[in-house]
């Protein structure tokens, strides 16, 4: 049989969702709209209502979860029942409703009546959204940022959590894989633009300098990024975790800008590390030098590949942007203005 509940969910009546749930005792009313057990199936009112489309028994339903209500012994307030039942309860607002997720947040956030200085208090309950049960941590600002609507991004709770993970944890991590590629940048500049055009670059003290710096660029910079896709691509295959175009597979990560370009970076480098000069003039005798005879036929081509890879790691670079709001701003302008650049150059060659 049905109960009052899920019949009113069927006919997706708020109000007679709103009159099935007052049946039932306060401490009773999260068990009525997220059990129902039957022999030993069970099912939940509320995932029923989201699979169907009753996006107003559904709503009504959120709505009474997430009231605090209270009797002489204790209060009640059915945010923990909620996402102990469905931990994935943002998941599925994500695919299924969209619109009930300010419904959920709302739900989340408890005002004081009270005002102080022309300020309320206020107090987040979006433990679940950072944490989950077993301790992880919870995939709803992924699934969240998946969705691309920026109206849900700038709700104050996805706000507050977005703003307590960068602070907590993210930001120096952050910072930590950063700072290898900054070091790894300083280092390619001084081998590849700086030292080299100074005065002091025929010093045989200058040419070890330049020496040292190009090969801890192919050894550390280069050896590094190709050993992490190396284990990350092996790790794809091995999951399936690939997409084919035509008739290759390729790592599905590789998809993301930044781990496309630090792989093109990388076989950039080992050209770079092919027709590096000073490798061809290893046999002379005022070895290191980069002019010699046996260089000259590749010291052109090794300049094309030498731009290009400063010109990838300046563009990989930009992650740091995120330290500025302003220069975020500008870099997310630059990235909707160069496909109207592309289209501009391409109606050029027909004129």
């Amino acid at each position: 049989g049905s109960t009052i509940v899920m019949k009113a969910i069927n006919v997706n009546n708020e109000a007679m969702v709103k009159k099935a749930m007052s049946c039932a005792p306060r401490g009773k009313r999260a068990q009525w709209v997220l059990l129902v057990q039957v022999g030993t199936q069970s099912i939940s009112p509320l995932l029923w209502a989201l699979q169907s489309g009753s996006t107003a028994a559904a709503k009504a339903i959120l709505v009474d979860l997430l009231t605090i209500r209270a009797d002489r012994d204790r209060y009640y307030y059915g945010m923990e029942e909620l996402f102990s039942r469905h931990p994935d309860i943002v998941a599925l607002l994500c695919a299924d409703s969209q619109d009930l997720l300010t419904t959920l947040f709302d739900g989340l956030v408890w005002r004081s009546r009270l005002t102080k200085d022309g300020i309320r208090r206020a107090n987040y309950y979006v433990k679940y959204l950072i944490m989950d049960g077993e301790g992880e941590f919870a995939e709803a600002l992924e699934h969240l940022s998946d969705t691309g609507v920026p109206q849900i991004m700038s709700d104050p709770v996805v706000n507050l959590v977005s703003d307590t993970m960068w602070t907590g944890l993210v930001r120096q991590q952050f910072l930590r894989s950063k700072i290898w590629f900054v070091i790894s940048l300083l280092i390619f500049m001084l081998g590849q633009a700086l030292l080299p055009k100074t005065s002091y670059a025929n010093e045989l003290y200058m040419r070890y300098i330049i020496f040292a710096c190009r090969i801890l660029t192919y050894m550390v910079t280069m050896g590094r990024l190709l050993l992490s896709h190396l284990r990350d691509s092996i790790d794809a295959y091995r999951t399936g975790d690939t997409k084919r175009i035509g008739r290759i597979s390729f790592p599905l990560y590789l998809l993301e800008p930044y781990d496309g370009g630090s792989l093109i970076m990388a076989l950039i480098m080992l050209l770079m590390c092919s027709h590096e000069p000073y490798f061809y003039c290893a046999g002379g005798e005022t070895f290191p030098i980069e002019d010699c005879a046996e260089s000259a036929g590749i010291v052109s081509r090794y300049s094309v590949f030498a731009m290009f890879a400063m010109l990838m790691h300046w563009l990989l670079i930009i992650d740091l942007a995120v330290f500025s709001t302003g220069l975020s701003a500008f870099v997310l302008v630059c990235v909707h203005v160069l496909s109207e650049i592309g289209r501009f150059l391409v109606a050029l060659t027909f004129v």
